[in-house]
């Protein structure tokens, strides 16, 4: 994606670090990078993070530049894990409770299409992943 498309979405972070003068450059900064969803550095683009929904303190989100298989990720509260987009099954959890796991999978029944469309409309040009497609047999 370009920084326009980008832009178009709302998202975005451009760092400009000879920018900083003061601490209030400093947090005016910060305060953007943390609440952007892609990061740009040296003209490039390094990431774009869309929060696709938030259940019970547990935030949802596709990441752009990705490794197989297609998945999206689940944070709260410094827990980490990721869960593949076909079937929600889990690919790396870092402190979730089975309770909160189930409670991200039954989410998922009812809101896959919406995973699939945003994975698909945050893919880079350079993306190892790609679109993802519903194997249809």
């Amino acid at each position: 994606m370009t920084f326009d498309q980008l832009s178009k979405y709302g998202w975005g972070y451009y760092a400009e670090p000879e920018k900083i003068d003061t601490l209030k450059d400093f947090e005016s900064q910060l305060i953007q990078l943390l609440s952007s969803g892609a990061y740009y550095i040296d003209n490039k683009i390094i990431e774009v993070r869309e929060q696709v929904d938030r259940i019970n303190g547990i935030k949802i989100e596709i990441y752009s530049n990705e490794h197989p298989p297609p998945h999206f990720h689940i944070t709260s509260n410094g827990l980490k894990a990721s869960l593949r987009i076909d079937n929600a099954e889990i690919l790396e959890n870092s402190g979730f409770s089975k309770k909160q796991i189930r409670t991200v999978q039954t989410w998922f029944l009812k809101s896959k299409d919406k995973l699939i469309e945003v994975w698909n409309k945050t893919r880079p040009d350079d993306c190892q992943v790609g679109y993802y497609r519903e194997n249809t047999k």
